[in-house]
């Protein structure tokens, strides 16, 4: 479907625009809305992108990165 396609890059988008304005607490909420859909964004990628840096020592930031229904399970069991 294009619309959630098109709506899940929206909301990255404005994740990203409320980081920049410094509005951490809806940052992190849309963060973890993406990270419970289907879409492109990762933990994993968060770690490591220094976009994220003026999140990544808040506690919440922490919780939503070390939250097991967000990780990624490559073992086939």
């Amino acid at each position: 479907n294009t619309d959630a396609f098109w709506g899940f890059h929206t909301e990255m988008d404005m994740a990203k625009i409320l980081l920049l304005v410094e509005e951490y607490d809806e940052v992190l909420s849309r963060l973890e809305f993406l990270l419970s859909q289907n879409g492109y964004i990762s933990i994993e990628l968060l770690k490591i992108d220094p976009f994220w840096n003026p999140v990544r020592d808040m506690d919440k930031f922490q919780e939503i990165i070390s939250n097991p229904k967000y990780q990624v399970n490559l073992s086939d069991s």
